[in-house]
């Protein structure tokens, strides 16, 4: 199956950064700072463990995990994608991997531009598999983004079909067949 590399879009991110007009990147300075400020109060803990009146294993072994924790969040939070006009934060729902190669990616293809997604649900699925389908998700906003992507010889992800948007009937329709979907 041959594919216009420049035709589809290869990550949702892709299509968020072509519609600048209905999704914008959020920046969470604060909060991202209010997490290092406590990952930072945790190594005074794990410094000075007299400060608390326990074990200083235990206070160690709390500050620890507390920096870990909070380090991380500080870090994954500092920028999220976010739908303007509902204001609801997009987030990854799922992936569905389809146990078939390339060559046999016509099928999919086709349901997946038809909106079939009972047929998507009941296909075999694989995890290392080349087709997949991307799902994400503004749940204030009731809407999935749904991305059918294949790996190209260079092992580089290529769209094989436009984003489709479910919202509204469409999302309430097919919601439940998706979140099965992805758990599969």
């Amino acid at each position: 199956m041959e594919t216009n590399k420049n035709q589809f879009p290869s990550y949702l991110g892709e299509f968020y950064a072509a519609n600048p007009a209905k999704f914008k990147h959020v920046d969470e300075k604060l909060k991202s700072k209010l997490f290092y400020a406590i990952a930072i109060t945790s190594i005074a803990v794990i410094v000075f463990p007299d400060l608390i009146p326990i074990s200083d294993f235990w206070v160690r072994t709390g500050g620890i995990i507390v920096m870990i924790v909070f380090a991380f969040k500080g870090y994954m939070c500092s920028s999220d994608m976010v739908n303007i006009n509902s204001g609801g934060k997009i987030e990854k729902l799922g992936l569905k991997k389809f146990m078939c190669s390339k060559d046999e990616a016509e099928p999919i293809v086709d349901a997946f531009i038809n909106k079939d997604f009972a047929y998507l649900a009941d296909l075999q699925s694989a995890d290392s598999a080349p087709i997949q389908i991307h799902f994400e998700e503004d749940v204030k906003g009731q809407e999935i983004y749904c991305l059918l992507t294949t790996f190209d010889s260079n092992s580089q992800f290529v769209g094989l079909a436009d984003v489709i948007t479910l919202s509204g009937s469409e999302f309430n329709k097919f919601e439940n067949i998706i979140r099965t979907m992805c758990k599969k």
